[in-house]
C-alpha cells in the first residue's frame, strides 16, 4: 500500500509502484493543472512539489521534480503537491507576479513554472535573481518569450526578500506563499508508517529518469525494486583516504556535497547536467546502469578513478575499476540479480574538470563530453584519469592516454602527443548530434581546455 499525501489529502493506493506520478494525478485523481507535456522530462510541464520528512528535524524540505519520470511507489510517506494545493490562497505571490509581468499566454507551461518557483520560495537556497532563474532551467515556455520570465525572477526575488522576516514555513505561511495545512504535513507525513527501500524482487527502480522513458508501458507490468531514498539516507561520505558515495545519491545530492568542494566550480560543473527537476531524482547507479555512451555521471566517475561496489546482498560483494564496468554498448560486468550499490573515489590533492558541449547548454545530450583528474608532484604527473563519452560505443576511460601521461613533466611537446593517442583511442560515428570528424574535432579541443586549465599553474600552453 502506497501512502502519501496529495496537498491536504491522504492518499492510500494499490496502483503499481512504476506508474507515474504524472498519470495518477491526472487519471486517478482528476488534477489536472498538472500538464502532461513531452514525458522525456525536457518541457517541466509537469512539475510538482515533492516534500521529504527529516525524521530527526520533522522538517519537510520541498523539490520540484519532474512528475511524468516518477515512480509513485517513491512518493510513499512524502507530500506532493500540485498547482491545485495553493488554491487556498490563489492568487500567491508567484502567481500573482506571473500575471502583472504578462509571463503566461496559452498557460499549458504556467503550472510548471509556478511550481518550479514554489520549490525556490521554500527552500534554503541564496534569495538571488540568478538562482530564481535556475530555478525554472527545466522548464520551457512555448509562446510567451523568456524576458517576461526573467522579470518575474527578479520580482520573485525582492517580494521573498521583503516579505520573509525569517524563511520557515511559519514565515511563508504568513505572508500568503504557501496554504496554512503547510503546517499540519510534518505531523501527517510522521504518522505515515516506513517501508523498507530495495526488498523484493524485481527490476531495480530508482529516480526512474531513463526506465519511464526507455520502457514507461512494459514497466508498470513489472514486478519493481524501489531503491530510491529519501534525503538523509542517500550518502556522501568521507570514508578513510576514499569516499564513499551511494547509488541512491542523486545529482542534487552531489551537487551540495561538501565531500567535493576541493574542485573548483563544482557546482557550475554538475549544473550542466539535465535541469533542476531532473537532478533531484536521477541517480548515481541510475546513470551507470543506463550505460549510455554519453552518459554525464559515467564519464565524471571514470575520470574520479572511482571503483563500483556492486552485489546482490551487500556493497562490498564485489569491488572493482569502474573503467571495467562497460563491456560494450549497454553491456556491463553486473551478473543477474545484482544491484550497484555505490561509488569510492580516491582522496588526495589532486585537480579534476568536467566539460560538455551540446546544442543547447542546460538540458540536452551531450556531442561530445570529457573529464579529467590528475594528481601533480614536483612538477610531474603523478597520475590521471581521463574519460570521454559520444567517441565510443562505451562511456569511454582513455587508458593508453592517461597511461603516457604519467610521470611526464607537462609541456607542450607531452600534450599534443597525448592528442594524437587519444584520437587512436576513440572511435566516434556520425548521427544526429555530429559527425564522426565533428567529434573527434569537439574532443581534441576539450582535451586542450583541460591541459590548459589543469596545468594551469605550470604555465603550460598548448
Amino acid at each position: 500500500m502506497i501512502q502519501f499525501y496529495l496537498n491536504d489529502q491522504r492518499v492510500e493506493t494499490d496502483a503499481a509502484p512504476a506508474t507515474p506520478l504524472l498519470d495518477f494525478i491526472r487519471t486517478h485523481r482528476d488534477l489536472v493543472g498538472t500538464k502532461a507535456g513531452c514525458r522525456e522530462g525536457d518541457c517541466g510541464a509537469c512539475c510538482v512539489l515533492l516534500g521529504y520528512l527529516d525524521p530527526q528535524s520533522k522538517h519537510v524540505s520541498y523539490q520540484s521534480i519532474t512528475s511524468c519520470l516518477f515512480p509513485l511507489g517513491n512518493v510513499h510517506g512524502t507530500h506532493v503537491v500540485t498547482v491545485e494545493g495553493l488554491q487556498e490562497i490563489a492568487p500567491n505571490p508567484v502567481q500573482t507576479a506571473m500575471v502583472t509581468r504578462g509571463a503566461t499566454q496559452c498557460g499549458f507551461c504556467t503550472p510548471g513554472f509556478v511550481m518550479s518557483w514554489m520549490a525556490f520560495a521554500l527552500g534554503d537556497g541564496a534569495l538571488t535573481g540568478q538562482a530564481a532563474e535556475q530555478a525554472i532551467d527545466g522548464n520551457i515556455c512555448r509562446c510567451t518569450g523568456y524576458q517576461s520570465l526573467k522579470q518575474v525572477a527578479q520580482d520573485l526575488t525582492a517580494e521573498l526578500n521583503r516579505s520573509l522576516g525569517q524563511r520557515d514555513l511559519s514565515g511563508l505561511v504568513s505572508a500568503c506563499w504557501v496554504p496554512a495545512y503547510f503546517r499540519d504535513i510534518p505531523g501527517q507525513l510522521a504518522a505515515i508508517p516506513a517501508v523498507s527501500a530495495g526488498s523484493g524482487s524485481g527490476r531495480f527502480l530508482a529516480g526512474g529518469t531513463d526506465l519511464l522513458v526507455q520502457i514507461p508501458e512494459q514497466i508498470q507490468e513489472e514486478s519493481v525494486v524501489l531503491v530510491h531514498r529519501q534525503p538523509g539516507k542517500r550518502s556522501i561520505r568521507e570514508q578513510g583516504d576514499s569516499l564513499w558515495v551511494d547509488g541512491s545519491a542523486t545529482v542534487t545530492d552531489l551537487l551540495n556535497s561538501p565531500c567535493f568542494d576541493w574542485i573548483p566550480n563544482w557546482t557550475d560543473q554538475l549544473r550542466l547536467i539535465s535541469s533542476t527537476p531532473i537532478r533531484n531524482i536521477a541517480t548515481v547507479a541510475g546513470n551507470l546502469a543506463n550505460a549510455s555512451p554519453i552518459g554525464d555521471l559515467s564519464i565524471l566517475f571514470l575520470a574520479m578513478d572511482a571503483e563500483i561496489s556492486v552485489g546482490i546482498h551487500e556493497p562490498d560483494e564485489r569491488r572493482f575499476p569502474l573503467a571495467d564496468f562497460f563491456l560494450d554498448y549497454k553491456k556491463l560486468l553486473l551478473n543477474p540479480g545484482e544491484r550497484i550499490w555505490g561509488l569510492t573515489i580516491p582522496k588526495g590533492d589532486s585537480r579534476f574538470q568536467f566539460l560538455k558541449v551540446s546544442k543547447r547548454t542546460y538540458l540536452d545530450i551531450a556531442s561530445v563530453n570529457s573529464a579529467m583528474r590528475i594528481w601533480l608532484k614536483d612538477n610531474h604527473i603523478q597520475r590521471v584519469a581521463l574519460a570521454a563519452g559520444g567517441v565510443a560505443p562505451v562511456p569511454l576511460y582513455l587508458r593508453e592516454t592517461s597511461r603516457f601521461l604519467e610521470g611526464k613533466k607537462p609541456d607542450a611537446q607531452i600534450f599534443e602527443q597525448a592528442l594524437a593517442i587519444a584520437n587512436r583511442e576513440i572511435a566516434p560515428i556520425s548521427d544526429v548530434r555530429g559527425s564522426a570528424e565533428y567529434k573527434r574535432l569537439l574532443l581534441t579541443q576539450q582535451l586542450k581546455v583541460h591541459f590548459e586549465t589543469l596545468f594551469r599553474d605550470e604555465e603550460v600552453a598548448v
